[in-house]
């Protein structure tokens, strides 16, 4: 392997079987990522056991957290690896800190945009990054408090 594997990225083997079940098929080089269920993909390895794709990830799968979203409702990030940088066709996100990298490495002029897939802290984070003088406005808006920025 000649890539280093960046910590909080987990690179996965999927068939196209799996790739089918979880409608992954509209991912290509222009839309490389796409949300997943948690509850889903812990369905598929309680259902299909060690032959489940994501199974070699059930350990990541089990330990994901968002704040104090109930993991019904959690998503993880999978990304397509068109040229396998990781040695192999996708990797998951182990925590959404990771998430939010990774969508700023795919879509650096686009942070702001993409902090809808964010949670409040990480798009607040974008927005001090890329635009400093937007914490004034916001709270000037009154969108968040002065505590939140």
């Amino acid at each position: 392997m000649d890539n280093v594997i960046p910590s909080g990225i987990t690179p996965i083997y999927l068939t196209r079987t799996t790739v089918g079940m979880f409608q992954l098929t509209d991912l290509t080089e222009e839309n490389l990522f796409k949300r997943v269920s948690l509850k889903e993909l812990l369905a598929d390895i309680q259902f299909r056991g060690k032959t489940s794709d994501w199974e070699p990830a059930k350990h990541i799968l089990l330990a994901y957290k968002d704040g104090d979203k109930p993991p019904e409702e959690l998503q993880v990030l999978v990304v397509l690896d068109p040229s396998n940088e990781y040695d192999q066709n996708f990797y998951l996100c182990n925590d959404e800190e990771s998430a939010a990298a990774v969508i700023a490495k795919i879509h650096p002029s686009n942070q702001i945009e993409s902090a809808e897939t964010m949670s409040l802290e990480e798009a607040l984070s974008a927005i001090r990054i890329n635009d400093p003088g937007a914490a004034t406005s916001l709270r000037s808006w009154g969108v968040c408090s002065a505590s939140a920025l």
